[in-house]
């Protein structure tokens, strides 16, 4: 064994040893557990978020070109071992009489096993593999210059700009940065004299943090997170995850079981892992996919862009971070990607979609049915001289493992939600192309201000490009004598018919959501949109200028990525909120503006915290959209029955026997009540008098006062 082998096993080991003690000191004295926690924290999180995947790339001999691919491969690889010995310890214990499998007794026994099975095999197959096949040598040059630290220092003013945000709703802080995002296009554009690979990764972080820290410093926001909060505790609570209640929440790995893990080992509550670990797995997606569009366009800019046009959308940096088991899940489509560009080892192909399979049903589902379609295609298609990747037993597994496990876990949920969206699609054919049904549609045809009018035409340019760029390269496929990476163009075309059937289909978009459906597509098709600025350049000097061909080539592609640098900051400046807060929209983004919406202040988590303690078990609790969303998280308490609705005016779903009303603090402020007004494509908020509700609160009893929540209870 070599030196450098020999390092590695005893700084794996070192790490196993300091984790232990240092959860053995925190249980035995408890005035040690502060001195123990950074060792524990570091230890812990090197173990489970990259050290296992690393020591299986070794045991494989994976064969890899640059320290960007071994780190985004080792962090996916220990996301998937720990999924799978979490599922061990969820169905294998109980069976030898373990009664509280989730506990930190048996969750650091199985980590313990793992790393030291992992070390075994590493150190026995040293030497005994094929050289041809062991993982190549990465020398890393620490080169640094001014641009390199321009983009370190990113992140930073984007944590202290959300940080500033929060304590004195001033947003000039998250302007600026968002304004210095937008301009990386031309410093991409202009130079390559720094580290495309760590610029992207710092850029996506940046994102990131300005939304999960700027919406909402110390807690959760959004919607699903927050029944995805209240799961996993359960599991934490309990010491076991109960597979066979019947819930939404209640049928992801990704999230009732990675979740409940890094809470025990790293000892830190669920809250941060889900505004932390989780995030920080998301901000390497755009890296993963940075390095696959490099292999599939060869042209370091053009997958730049590619990877710049997928970031800057909302539903990269703020509706992801509000869905954890989509957050684990993106990584995986990602990597899946990037195996079949690289055609990276199969044995790690598989395990990617098997990983996928448990840790969301929607993505899950979109690529169950891609992989079909794929292999129904390539049985009728001959191919000479290509070798497939995706085989048909592949397909067959990622299907078997997807339907089995959702019709398993959540007491069958999602597999029934599947057969209902199948059903309703089909019951209402005849309604294509009808917003009322559509809401991929409803958003097209909606009326919008100004300003968000013009951010619709400009996504919608980029759709457009999308199709040019996709008709270029199917068009070069066709007449093309050697074909690559044919899974991934076949892939892309069915992504792009998922686009639109959103669109079309009646309830197709409804159920995931269009601007989710629409940023899982781009995973497929964002590169198109350089492609499709290329292709237009092309058309543009042949058709217009009628240039000289032997000059259309290179200037060509030199004034598309012009282009495209131009338009990707104006596509970011709408899509961001800048254009938005400049023009006073009246419905401004709440990642800039403290205005109503799925976050709350200290008081009112403080207030919905005491009621969660205090009510009747079997009371329920109304409220607004917003504020049911924090009984979802304490309670488990659905949401679809217990915040307000509206028809005409008037409330329709008041509580007529005994319940509890919840007003938060712009209810109280401002007297206003939010409402939903419920519809089949897009649901309406308004905003009703709170003296609306006075003559029904006359007869209920105040029992809960302060400057930010007012709790009644009706009897």
């Amino acid at each position: 064994m070599s030196v450098r082998k020999r390092l590695l096993v005893m700084f794996t080991l070192a790490l196993v040893v300091g984790l232990d003690l240092s959860v053995l000191l925190a249980s035995l004295y408890d005035s040690l557990i502060s001195m123990a926690y950074p060792l524990r924290l570091f230890s812990g999180a090197i173990l489970l978020l990259f050290l296992q995947g690393y020591l299986l790339l070794k045991v494989l001999n994976i064969k890899l070109h640059n320290l960007s691919e071994t780190l985004f491969l080792s962090i996916g690889i220990s996301i998937s071992i720990t999924l799978l010995w979490g599922l061990f310890i969820e169905f294998v214990l109980p069976l030898l009489g373990v009664t509280s499998p989730f506990s930190i007794r048996y969750v650091m026994l199985v980590l313990n096993i793992t790393i030291v099975i992992l070390l075994l095999f590493f150190c026995i197959l040293d030497g005994h593999t094929n050289p041809a096949h062991r993982v190549i040598s990465i020398k890393i040059k620490l080169t640094f210059n001014y641009l390199d630290l321009f983009f370190v220092l990113l992140p930073i003013l984007s944590l202290l700009s959300a940080y500033y945000f929060n304590i004195s709703h001033n947003n000039i802080g998250l302007l600026v940065v968002y304004i210095v995002i937008s301009i990386t296009p031309l410093i991409f554009l202009v130079t390559d004299a720094f580290n495309y690979t760590l610029a992207l990764w710092l850029i996506s972080l940046s994102l990131i943090l300005s939304t999960t820290f700027g919406i909402s410093w110390n807690y959760i926001w959004g919607y699903d997170i927050n029944g995805e909060y209240h799961w996993a505790k359960s599991v934490l609570m309990n010491g076991f995850w109960n597979i066979n209640e019947y819930n939404q929440y209640n049928v992801v790995a990704s999230v009732n079981i990675l979740a409940p893990i890094y809470s025990l080992v790293l000892n830190k509550s669920l809250i941060w892992i889900f505004k932390l670990v989780y995030p920080f797995l998301l901000s390497f997606v755009p890296v993963v996919l940075y390095v696959s569009y490099l292999k599939l366009l060869r042209d370091k800019r053009m997958a730049v862009f590619s990877v710049l046009f997928f970031m800057f959308i909302p539903a990269f940096f703020v509706n992801m971070l509000a869905l954890a088991r989509q957050m684990i899940a993106e990584l995986y489509l990602s990597l899946i990607i990037y195996s079949i560009v690289t055609r990276l080892d199969k044995k790690l192909f598989l395990l990617f979609i098997v990983s996928l399979a448990i840790s969301h049903y929607g993505t899950a589902y979109l690529l169950m049915f891609a992989l079909l379609v794929l292999a129904v295609v390539f049985s009728f298609i001959k191919l000479k001289f290509y070798k497939k990747y995706i085989d048909s037993k592949s397909v067959a597994l990622f299907w078997i493992i997807t339907l089995l496990w959702y019709m398993y876990t959540g007491g069958g949920f999602q597999f029934r939600n599947l057969t209902n969206i199948v059903y309703q699609t089909f019951s209402y054919i005849q309604y294509l192309f009808n917003p009322q049904y559509s809401q991929g549609l409803s958003l097209l045809v909606g009326k919008l201000t100004p300003i968000r009018q013009i951010a619709k035409w400009i996504n919608l340019l980029a759709l457009i490009f999308i199709l040019l760029g996709m008709l270029r390269v199917l068009y070069q496929l066709f007449y093309a004598d050697k074909k690559h990476n044919l899974e991934f163009y076949g892939l892309s075309i069915v992504f792009l018919m998922y686009d639109l059937a959103g669109i079309a289909v009646p309830f197709f978009s409804n159920r995931l959501n269009t601007a989710r459906l629409y940023q899982i597509t781009l995973f497929f098709l964002a590169p198109y949109f350089v492609i499709g600025i290329l292709c237009f350049i092309s058309l543009f000097r042949t058709i217009i200028l009628r240039k000289r061909k032997q000059y259309k080539a290179i200037k060509s592609r030199v004034n598309s990525l012009k282009l495209s640098a131009v338009f990707l900051i104006i596509y970011f400046l709408f899509n961001s909120g800048i254009m938005m807060v400049v023009a006073n929209d009246p419905k401004p983004p709440m990642w800039l503006t403290k205005s109503v919406g799925p976050y709350w202040t200290s008081p009112e988590i403080v207030g919905a915290g005491w009621l969660a303690l205090h009510k009747q078990i079997e009371l329920r609790v109304y409220s607004d959209q917003y504020s049911s969303l924090l009984f979802l998280n304490l309670l488990g308490q659905p949401i679809g029955k217990v915040y307000f609705k509206c028809r005409h005016g008037v409330i329709i779903n008041l509580p007529v026997a005994k319940a509890y009303v919840y007003f938060n603090s712009f209810e109280i402020n401002y007297k206003k009540i939010v409402c939903v007004l419920p519809s089949t494509s897009i649901s309406l908020t308004i905003y009703l008098p709170m003296a609306q509700l006075m003559p029904y609160l006359l007869h209920a009893q105040k029992i809960y006062s302060s400057t930010a929540v007012y709790i009644y209870y009706t009897r």
